[in-house]
């Protein structure tokens, strides 16, 4: 079986079998893998195509192996060999060498088991997004741009200044993308920077948090949907993430709006850290389940690991909790690309749960014509779950959930949710301008806030100043928290020396293996 690995390396498919196996290996993207600091790709143009073409049929290539079995040790090689002859344009395998001596053997068998895997998993196929930079380009002047590379084109009804285009049209070499002029993100990861602004009937003014920032799709749509006078402060821990950051944000921002990007981890933070802030963005790192499209998340294959998602919305809950701990800030929007209830709904319980007499749950004024709403989960009321948002595939669009939040009034009257047509707390008779989109005028009551001791009137006096309701997190839970952050990465890096340290052994032992079957056959 060693002998096939060796033999199977000269063939012409072999670039494509060794940038599959590290994507595999390493767990790093396509992108990083194939493209050098300066942005050329490393790999030829083909190599990289097949490469992509593997990923995006893995589920099926992966059921396909399960069932016939083919004794070869390069899986890798195994896999770009039968998406050529199973699903590549010209289906049939270049070249010879034992491995496709070994497939052809099993043709028939192979193709027959393809169709039944194919009939079972119908590939997901979405349209096209492409949000314009309103900052930097019209929505009019963009959809003239687009005419030319979709026959249809349409402005989504649900998010302002997203073009709709079809699945197949090629935007990643247009001048206006590389410019920074349109910005290629799915439509339901821009739920999370339209839901802070615009959850309510009155648009967010003051300066934001964005919490979890790299690599900086949702940083720039906060900005070109803040204010000109608002201040984004962009936060991550990952130094090479932040370096994305710097670069898109220049690229999509630049001087044209205030931010100040901050390489640290939003769980050391304290409020002071943030000056003015009146809202996060938090969309914490999450087992990306919902992200059915993605080319590297296809390569992941730890998405049913259940321990691992326990740890993330431990994780997850934290941030949020540590987030709402902040007395200065007016709403929260926590999203994650997952669809696992863990996650989503049962983070929200559970930090309802230890923050509940602060914050409510809103019903985002800017999607309240969206129907998909939240899971059902013992501890939220139905009335909670449907403040939610979710999307799916059968939107046409990757898997998403959004909670906002918003602070409750100082007179404790409040509901927990508030009704989907009536969002906000303390509603008032106001005009809404949505950006390019739409224009509402709202009549509703007014609720009362009354002040009902010392305390909360000077609070109102000093205009939400005073140090008597500040609460900052205690020192001792700040570094606690910084600890087990170091211990998680501590382990994480042992766990990945462990695993080269074994595969290096496993390659020691069969080469001396190998070398004994020489001195043998000599």
């Amino acid at each position: 079986s060693r002998f096939i690995v060796i033999i199977a390396s000269m063939s012409p498919y072999s670039p494509a079998a060794q940038l599959l196996s590290q994507i595999w290996e390493t767990k790093k993207s396509i992108k990083s893998l194939s493209y050098d600091k300066k942005g050329s790709l490393k790999v030829s143009k083909s190599t990289y195509a097949q490469v992509c073409h593997v990923l995006e049929n893995q589920n099926v290539l992966k059921e396909v192996v399960s069932t016939i079995k083919i004794p070869c040790r390069n899986e890798s090689l195994l896999y770009v060999l039968l998406y050529e002859l199973l699903l590549g344009p010209n289906k049939k395998i270049r070249g010879g060498g034992v491995v496709k001596r070994l497939i052809m053997k099993k043709e028939k068998e192979l193709k027959g088991v393809l169709a039944k895997c194919a009939a079972n998993s119908p590939r997901v196929i979405f349209p096209k997004y492409a949000r314009v930079n309103t900052l930097k380009y019209k929505t009019d002047d963009a959809l003239s741009d687009l005419k030319a590379q979709s026959d249809s084109i349409h402005v989504d009804p649900h998010v302002p200044n997203l073009l709709v285009l079809e699945p197949n049209c090629k935007l990643h070499d247009l001048p206006s993308v590389k410019s920074g002029n349109i910005v290629l993100q799915d439509k339901s990861s821009c739920f999370s920077a339209l839901c802070l602004i615009h959850g309510n009937r009155d648009p967010l003014k003051g300066n934001c948090i964005d919490a979890c920032a790299a690599p900086g799709q949702k940083t720039s749509h906060l900005a070109a949907l803040l204010p000109k006078t608002s201040t984004i402060y962009a936060c991550d821990r990952n130094e090479e993430r932040l370096k994305i950051l710097q670069q898109r944000m220049k690229l999509l921002v630049g001087n044209i709006r205030p931010i100040v990007i901050k390489h640290i981890d939003f769980l050391t933070t304290k409020q002071s850290d943030f000056p003015n802030a009146k809202g996060i963005l938090l969309d914490p790192s999450c087992s990306g389940s919902g992200i059915f499209t993605s080319i590297d998340r296809l390569a992941d294959s730890k998405d049913d690991d259940q321990e691992r998602i326990q740890h993330l919305a431990n994780f997850q809950l934290v941030v949020l909790k540590h987030a709402m701990s902040f007395e200065s800030i007016e709403r929260i929007v926590y999203s994650t690309c997952s669809i696992n209830n863990q996650e989503n709904e049962e983070v929200v319980k559970e930090a309802l749960e230890a923050q509940g007499d602060k914050w409510q749950l809103c019903a985002p004024y800017c999607l309240r014509g969206w129907e998909r709403r939240g899971n059902d989960v013992e501890g939220l009321t139905s009335q909670q779950a449907k403040c939610l948002i979710r999307a799916d595939r059968d939107d046409k669009t990757n898997g998403f959930f959004v909670a906002y939040f918003e602070r409750k009034k100082l007179d404790g009257g409040s509901v927990e949710a508030t009704d989907m047509d009536n969002s906000s707390s303390v509603a008032t008779k106001s005009t809404i301008t949505h950006p390019d989109q739409f224009q509402v005028t709202t009549d509703n009551h007014t609720i009362p806030v009354k002040v009902k001791n010392s305390v909360a009137k000077q609070l109102v006096a000093n205009n939400g100043k005073t140090e008597k309701l500040q609460s900052a997190i205690p020192k001792k839970r700040t570094k606690k928290l910084a600890w087990k952050r170091r211990q998680m990465d501590q382990k994480r890096k042992r766990l990945l020396e462990k695993k080269k340290q074994a595969s290096l052994l496993e390659k020691k032992k069969q080469a001396l293996l190998l070398e004994k079957k020489k001195q043998a056959s000599s």
